[in-house]
């Protein structure tokens, strides 16, 4: 199928999808996000989790069910928070880095990034109203941990999907070599105003000091 035939849907379910994919190559990022984020980010969930008297038919107590679905909502809802920033915010630039194979046009590289960014802030409209659902309207023990676990994991594919061009994590930087290293990959701005952006120029060959 050619790529003008791809709908704004298949060019945003694509790029999302090679980013699902990509970090699985860099065992650097797959370990970051079982040890810290999954492992360290939410050990104080998983003690609570271990320590709740599991009773599937006598009950739960109610209240201890309700501090720890606060707890595990309020975890999700802060990684969606902090992850979803990079996918609202997503550039141009990054777009046609991270697709340079797929030889789009101009009008699918700005399909792709809207359709990001709106999907980043849905994301984070939907996390919030289950917060809030979670919080004060389900009253059903089973639902409301359900629900919980559900927004804990939706947090986790957001924040694994979000980080993929954190210069960090990803196998881009060499986080042992010289600073200020030139990746190879990055493309050079092609405009007046995306050199601007890009920091401060002139010459200062000519410059003195007494």
């Amino acid at each position: 199928m050619s790529n003008k035939s791809k709908s704004d849907w298949k060019l945003m379910f694509d790029f999302l999808k090679k980013r699902n994919r990509e970090p699985w190559k860099n065992p650097g990022y797959v370990f970051y996000f079982f040890i810290v984020i999954v492992l360290v980010g939410t050990f104080g969930v998983f003690k609570e989790l271990i320590e709740m008297h599991w009773c599937w038919t006598c009950g739960f107590d109610t209240e201890k069910v309700k501090s720890f679905c606060f707890n595990l909502s309020s975890t999700g809802l802060s990684l969606v928070t902090a992850s979803v920033i990079d996918l609202i915010f997503i550039s141009r630039k990054t777009v046609e880095k991270e697709t340079a194979s797929e030889k789009y046009k101009e009008q699918e590289f700005e399909s792709i990034k809207r359709s990001v960014r709106i999907s980043g802030l849905s994301c984070l409209i939907v996390s919030f109203v289950g917060w809030i659902m979670i919080n004060t309207l389900i009253e059903n023990n089973f639902i409301k941990i359900g629900f919980s676990i559900v927004l804990l994991l939706f947090a986790y594919l957001i924040w694994w999907i979000s980080n993929v061009q954190n210069k960090i994590l990803s196998d881009g930087f060499n986080l042992f070599g010289p600073l200020g290293k030139e990746d190879p990959n990055d493309i050079p701005p092609s405009t007046p105003s995306e050199k601007q952006d890009g920091g401060l120029n002139g010459n200062i060959s000519t410059f003195k000091t007494e």
